[in-house]
């Protein structure tokens, strides 16, 4: 019998949830249907060491080790590999996801403890894998791979066709997770009773447990930062009500209320919700308790009938695409959406007791620092709606995005590798992660002091003090001098504020500015 062991990225450091993840239990359970001894585990759950990875596989000894990766982890997760490598020199090393769809040739050819890598959609390929190795038999005919033979030239093999019916999927085999570890970050439900005071609960001080479900496949849209037309085609494809109502089924039964939709964009069919959302108030009936569940959607997709049926079937926290607070720049991000219909979403939102997360991205090809200033005016009015909001995020490149295109046409990628390290400490200035390239549209030594001083301005206390602390404070690891310039450009801002002729006199803005180091706004609007 073959063992086939399934991981996400050991040791990896940055911002994450700990949510079951779905994608790579797809595969375990194609695996297990094929006979082979699995090994499921959640590094990011069980904050496995590369130690304790070593001796795990080290006892287990498994044929296959298969590693889902994405951009965000993408260093721990090849990393992964190359230990899985020199622990098992004989071992199949398989990566998947996201990230190695987008780069699957340069990763085959430049690292060569990746065997093969699977593209796209993975059940069939790893199915057809798992056939050949039982038959002793070449990669030659199995789709949707990259991989090098036993020559060591790396093929390309052509695309898997996507599936058409999600619904001949088998259901994941959720025995394989450790449900009692995950927990929920949606609050408590007496907390909804005020919107204005309403916080964030961390899942490390939650009593309730959460589980996450993907249902569909793709997106019909196309923005600028995302990858999913070059993951998915824009081929949308969902499961059946029935089929979904299943899944979240087996969670209720077994103690787990509280879900997050992680689909990219749960309403995208409103049939299929409102069938679906009457399914979910009808299980909460019959078992006597609540189900409550967050999701993604799009700004377009809200109105006041289906905000209504959201909350009614457990809905409670939404993520929506605002993205920005500018119709000029919404439009250079594709987003085909305008600034009004964001604040009729809200409005609706709100009144239906629905937490809403999201944010402004900033850097976006074409964006000038007036459409900065227009969203830092708007960002207060924001406030009044959005949960955790405070700091503008830098637009990174992923692959597999138009943007990616757009900065490989323009030259910025030209000395960059996705499966090599990367490391930029400037992208410190805009609170973005180092090992991401951001799209510098502006320099961001032109963005942060420009973010603060306006924010300053237009009097908006919660923006200005999350800028000043973060760039101040530095809590993050970072180097003397990029310590030294976020400090220099905070003091040039402040200056700008307290010097600049503007509406307010010296001693008004002096009076705000101490407010705002000294003390934290009150989410009262």
């Amino acid at each position: 019998m073959l063992k086939f062991f399934v991981t996400s990225a050991v040791d990896y450091k940055g911002r994450k949830h700990n949510l079951p993840p779905v994608g790579p239990l797809y595969i375990a359970t194609i695996a297990k249907q094929k006979e082979c001894q699995v090994i499921y585990q959640d590094a990011y759950l069980d904050d496995i060491t590369f130690e304790d990875f070593k001796k795990k596989l080290s006892d287990i000894k498994p044929d296959i080790v298969g590693v889902s990766m994405n951009a965000e982890d993408r260093l721990a997760s090849i990393k992964t590999a190359k230990v899985a490598r020199e622990v098992l020199p004989d071992a199949l090393i398989i990566a998947g996801g996201p990230f190695p769809t987008m780069v699957h040739q340069e990763m085959v050819e430049k690292l060569n403890f990746i065997d093969l890598v699977v593209r796209h959609e993975g059940e069939k390929p790893i199915s057809d894998i798992l056939d050949c190795l039982k038959e002793d038999k070449d990669f030659s005919s199995v789709k949707g791979i990259t991989y090098r033979d036993r020559e060591g030239k790396v093929i390309v093999n052509p695309d898997q066709d996507y599936i058409e019916d999600l619904n001949t999927l088998p259901i994941p085999d959720f025995s394989l997770l450790k449900i009692e570890k995950y927990k929920s970050y949606i609050p408590e439900d007496d907390f909804f009773e005020n919107m204005d005071t309403l916080e964030f609960t961390p899942q490390e001080k939650s009593n309730r447990l959460m589980a996450s479900l993907i249902f569909s496949r793709g997106c019909p849209y196309n923005c600028i930062f995302c990858s999913a037309k070059a993951m998915w085609q824009r081929h949308y494809r969902i499961i059946s009500p029935e089929k979904a109502l299943e899944q979240v089924r087996f969670f209720v039964e077994r103690g787990v209320f509280d879900f997050v939709f992680q689909d990219d964009h749960l309403l995208v069919d409103k049939k299929w919700f409102f069938e679906f959302s009457e399914g979910l108030k009808k299980m909460s009936q019959d078992y006597k308790e609540n189900i409550r569940f967050a999701c993604s959607a799009r700004i377009d997709a809200l109105d006041q009938e289906t905000a209504e049926r959201f909350y009614q079937s457990g809905g409670r926290m939404i993520t929506l695409g605002i993205e920005n607070l500018s119709n000029q720049v919404l439009k250079l991000m594709n987003k085909r959406i305008a600034v009004e219909q964001t604040w009729e979403a809200l409005e609706i939102l709100r009144k239906n007791k629905i937490i809403v997360r999201g944010g402004i991205l900033l850097e976006t090809p074409g964006e000038k620092l007036e459409n900065i200033t227009e969203n830092i005016k708007n960002h207060a009015r924001m406030r009044k709606y959005v949960i955790q909001s405070g700091t503008f995020a830098a637009l990174k490149v992923y692959p597999g995005s138009p943007l990616e295109k757009i900065a490989e046409k323009e030259g910025r990628l030209d000395n960059f590798s996705w499966v090599e390290d990367y490391h930029n400490e400037r992208n410190h200035l805009l609170s973005a992660p180092v090992h991401i390239p951001i799209y510098e549209n502006l320099p961001h030594e032109k963005v942060l002091p420009h973010l603060i001083s306006e924010s300053l301005f237009c009097g908006d206390h919660y923006l200005s003090r999350a800028l000043i602390r973060e760039h101040i404070k530095g809590a993050r690891k970072k180097s003397f001098g990029i310590r030294l310039k976020e400090i220099g450009l905070v003091s040039k801002a402040v200056l700008k504020y307290l010097f600049q002729k503007r509406e307010k006199n010296f001693f008004d803005k002096f009076s705000f500015l101490k407010k705002v180091i000294t003390q934290k706004e009150k989410r009262v609007l």
